[in-house]
């Protein structure tokens, strides 16, 4: 064959082996457990130039920081076989000691292993066989081959195998600190978070050992649900946060009448923007202002004797709740017993049966004023009838605007 052409054939087919290799998998998380470098190449991420985890980009550590865990993080000083037993120092900072740019291990320097050689599975600076190098596509222990695949022999292109780290697997024939999971709860999380429990926990959500949720709180070392937080405590959920009347905040039980709450207190009414919410919180009586009720009976403790619906004075309070009052006969009051209206007003029983007087004979809701809704009610004056309706029958009369 003309040599000139063997020459030129040689030529090409070099350059299709560079071409070849040029063309790789672009760098990411899904093949790289270092950092990606502005080359788009997979590094161990363990260098303060070329700091990162979890196929990231790198970063560049900035003056008086080291690369821990795949992040940039104040370096430590006063590095030794104290507080660095497993490793080798470098500048003040612990490392993990089987790099072949920072090699060793019981607190001592570190050792930048010359050309030639590569730090072993011992942490220490190991020749490799010529023979070895040459052919193995792996690691070299000795003179034999490895894969270079696993953690305890990690390496690539007839290097010396290492041993990798706690927290670090081997990728690609680097040691590369592993990213955080269940199977691996020490591992690398990104800037501003912790491995907690095997899942990546932003730092300022942790609390305890545990990762507080959106919307939760750390209150007294445990997470508390969005809207339970009540100044320094956490409402439980059958609790609700109140002013306990003394304006400082309180948790205290929801409850719907004042007999479902412990001797001593009653149920206060809850009011948004004067409009009741539908529940109240036990408070102490002597901090209620509105109590509600079901029936005459729960409001003795409150020293009253009678139940009338909320809102049908007109107040402009939307509910389908009842609240203890005086029995006195007066506007919107009870009526029980003997007691008798005072006014234009006529004592009518609703059809819970808790009589109260109002006013009779209404027409539509306006009579009644705001909040106030017309309804078929029961007569029960004692001489007299209600605006046409006599004594235990039915006729129209203001009461609360229920559904």
């Amino acid at each position: 064959m003309n040599p000139r052409l063997s020459t030129m054939m040689l030529l090409l087919a070099l350059t299709g082996v560079g071409t070849l290799t040029a063309c790789q998998t672009p760098c990411d998380a899904t093949n790289c457990g270092g950092c990606c470098n502005a080359e788009g190449l997979c590094v161990g991420g363990g260098d303060v130039s070329a700091c990162g985890a979890g196929g990231n980009a790198c970063s560049a550590c900035i003056a008086g920081q080291s690369c821990s865990g795949g992040a940039c993080v104040v370096a430590q000083t006063g590095c030794g076989p104290g507080n660095c037993p497993n490793g080798c120092c470098q500048a003040g900072v612990c490392k993990t000691g089987n790099e072949s740019s920072a090699c060793g291990m019981g607190g001592g320097a570190c050792t930048s292993c010359p050309t030639g050689q590569a730090c072993g599975a011992n942490k220490v600076c190991e020749s490799v066989s010529a023979g070895c190098a040459a052919s193995c596509a792996g690691c070299c222990v000795g003179n034999s081959c490895s894969n270079g695949n696993t953690a305890d022999a990690c390496g690539t292109l007839g290097a010396a195998c290492q041993t990798c780290g706690a927290g670090q697997t081997c990728s690609q024939g680097q040691c590369v600190t592993s990213g955080c999971s269940p199977q691996n709860p020490n591992g690398s999380c990104g800037v501003g978070q912790q491995c907690l429990n095997g899942t990546c926990c932003a730092s300022s959500n942790v609390c305890s050992g545990a990762c507080c949720g959106a919307g939760e709180t750390c209150i007294a070392g445990a997470c508390c649900a969005q809207g339970k937080t009540c100044g320094s405590n956490c409402c439980g959920s059958l609790q609700t946060c109140v002013d306990d009347g003394t304006g400082a905040l309180t948790c205290r039980n929801i409850c719907a009448t004042t007999n479902e709450c412990p001797t001593g207190t009653g149920c206060q009414a809850l009011f948004s923007s004067n409009q009741f919410i539908g529940y109240g919180a036990c408070l102490p009586i002597a901090n209620i202002s509105t109590a509600l009720c079901a029936q005459s009976s729960d409001c003795s403790r409150m020293g009253l004797a009678a139940c009338a619906p909320l809102g049908a004075d007109g107040s402009g309070v939307y509910a389908a709740a009842k609240v203890c009052v005086p029995n006195d006969g007066a506007p919107y009051h009870g009526c029980n017993g003997s007691t008798t209206c005072s006014g234009a007003y006529d004592c009518m029983q609703d059809f819970f049966g808790d009589k109260f007087c109002t006013k009779s004979g209404c027409a539509n809701d306006s009579v009644c004023g705001p909040g106030g809704s017309c309804k078929t009610l029961v007569c029960d004056n004692a001489f007299s009838s209600c605006s046409g309706s006599s004594k235990g029958n039915p006729g129209p009369g203001c009461t609360a605007n229920y559904p």
